[in-house]
This record gives C-alpha cells, structure tokens and sequence, in this order.
C-alpha cells in the first residue's frame, strides 16, 4: 500500500455569524476538489467530522472565536491544506 501524507492545522474563527450556512457550502466545495481525505473538528471536540460533508459542516454550528482544526491525508494534502486554511482564514472570517 503506498504511504500517504498527512498535514493538520488549525485556525481561529473570526467571522461574528460562526461557521454559518454559506461559507459552510464554500468549504465543502473547496474540500470536494482535493483526492485526499479531509476531516475537521472544532477545538475541545473530539470526533473529527468529514469535510466533505455539507451536512456535517453545518452541523458543527461553530461559533466565533472557535478554533477550527483540520487534519488531510492523501496524495495531495498539502496542497488542500494550505488551500482550506486560507479559505476559512479570509472567507469565513471577512466582516
């Protein structure tokens, strides 16, 4: 089996609104282009959730000044990664 590559991060969540309904669609997406398997989870929380998944990112309801943590595995984490950490870093957190 060939070895995949693992990357994780985290973020604070800045925007007032949290983790709302429209940058949850937006990261989804985004998340969706990637091979790799992408999951996420707020600070303090200890299941990780699917990414991909528009139903379970909007489930987690994250509220401002959260902690967003990501973790890829895959072909090509980094790069998703590094795409998705930006993503919530200037869309989610814009005023």
């Amino acid at each position: 089996m060939e070895a995949t590559n693992i990357y994780e991060g985290k973020t604070l969540l800045r925007h007032e609104g949290g983790l709302h309904a429209r940058p949850s669609v937006k990261l989804t997406q985004l998340a969706s282009r990637y091979k790799s398997d992408i999951s996420l989870r707020m600070e303090g929380d200890e299941e990780w959730i699917n990414g991909k998944s528009i139903a379970q990112v909007m489930k987690l309801k994250a509220p401002i000044n959260t902690y967003i943590h990501i973790k890829v595995q895959g072909s090509d984490a980094k790069k998703a990664i590094e795409r998705l950490l930006v993503f919530i870093e200037k869309s989610c957190n814009a005023a």
